[in-house]
């Protein structure tokens, strides 16, 4: 447990706070997980999608960024995460740098491989069932991703 949450002795209310950030932590690793493990059953019953000729305009980068708050898989990340290594840290601050650099270098490293092995898809994979069988294998990829961030 972070050392700025470690209750003083016989301070009752604070023992009971602690507690519950503890059990807050639980939940929210157990509710990403389930989440992660739904949006893969959607994704592997999904079809290919089709790029060519669709009408839809990007979006500006307020919106992109918006669309970031609201996303649970964020969310869900980022709570396990500051659970998880919160006593690592000096403080709160600490914290968010530490994690806001991680994740930020990790995000540049992920969208960079996962826009390469979307074009090298893209030119592979053709047929409907092909894609069907790569979708699968991916999907059975995130229960094991699912148990280890927790």
């Amino acid at each position: 447990m972070p050392t700025y949450w470690r209750p003083a002795p016989g301070n009752r209310l604070r023992e009971w706070f602690c507690w519950q950030c503890r059990l807050l932590g639980t939940a929210m690793r157990l509710a990403g997980s389930g989440y992660l493990l739904w949006l893969g059953w959607k994704i592997a019953r999904s079809s290919r999608s089709t790029t060519g000729g669709g009408t839809g305009q990007a979006g500006s980068f307020l919106e992109g960024a918006s669309l970031l708050w609201v996303n649970p898989k964020g969310w869900a990340m980022a709570f396990g995460a500051a659970a998880s290594f919160g006593g690592l840290t000096r403080g709160p601050f600490h914290l968010a740098c530490l994690l806001g650099s991680a994740f930020g270098l990790a995000a540049a490293l992920s969208l960079s491989l996962w826009c390469l092995a979307g074009q090298l898809f893209g030119r592979v994979f053709r047929t409907e069932r092909q894609w069907r069988v790569l979708t699968s294998l991916l999907v059975c990829c995130l229960p094991h991703q699912s148990s280890q961030s927790g």
